[in-house]
């Protein structure tokens, strides 16, 4: 079977990211068409799987899909595959259940140590003097502006809280996992059954694009026959 021209390609960005960290990678536009699903501000006590069903509404259920979610989107992306068929779900720099998560995040979950976050400094990062900062630092922080706009108290905390809480997706079929051997996030070591990038860190999805470019369009084609 020979790829459809109109299969869909749906992108979950990471915690706080946008689809500013999806420019580089390189699709053949005569098979995908990739469309980012947005982060949605999350209603007061809002359940991980309403929150899956309001992001569903960007989705065109009429025509074959895939989706595609990076990190936390990764586990988006899962929730994603319970309630519909997509033709195939790629996890990147992801985790495909709680035995995957470091020690230090599950521990934090039961101490409820999230709590104690001040996640309402992240609003105020774009306000940092960064002329008086080392290059360094300075080029990090407009980074982070660049690629993590979305950072509300409110998100931030929830997303958090979400992460720390989820097990796995159910009875869903086991993802496409894509992982970096340098993720510092969620360590290789607790990682089973995953196509490897080599030198790739949590934020791969940016700095070794082309390598995962060529590996989505592999896994997808495939996975459309």
């Amino acid at each position: 079977m020979v790829v459809a021209p109109s299969l869909n390609v749906y992108l979950i960005p990471g915690m706080s990211a946008d689809a500013a960290s999806f420019a580089s990678l390189d699709w053949d536009e005569q098979i995908f068409v990739p469309i980012v699903l947005p982060w949605l501000e999350p209603q007061n006590k809002e359940t991980l799987d309403h929150y899956v069903g309001r992001m569903s509404e960007g989705i065109d259920r009429s025509q074959p899909f895939a989706l595609v979610g990076v990190s936390f989107g990764g586990i988006i992306a899962q929730e994603l595959s319970l309630k519909f068929d997509p033709v195939a779900t790629v996890v990147i720099s992801s985790i495909k259940s709680a035995a995957e998560k470091p020690a230090w995040m599950r521990l934090g979950f039961h101490l409820k140590l999230y709590r104690l976050l001040p996640f309402f400094m992240m609003r105020y990062i774009n306000y940092r003097p960064y002329k008086i900062l080392p290059s360094s630092i300075e080029r990090r922080l407009r980074q982070y502006d660049h690629y993590l706009p979305m950072r509300s108290e409110h998100y931030l905390r929830w997303s958090v809280h979400q992460i720390l809480l989820w097990d796995e997706a159910g009875n869903s079929s086991p993802p496409i996992h894509i992982h970096g051997d340098r993720d510092e996030m969620f360590p290789l070591r607790n990682i089973s059954n995953a196509h490897i990038i080599k030198g790739g860190s949590h934020v791969m999805i940016i700095t070794h694009a082309r390598k995962i470019s060529k590996l989505l369009a592999t896994i997808l084609v495939k996975s459309s026959e």
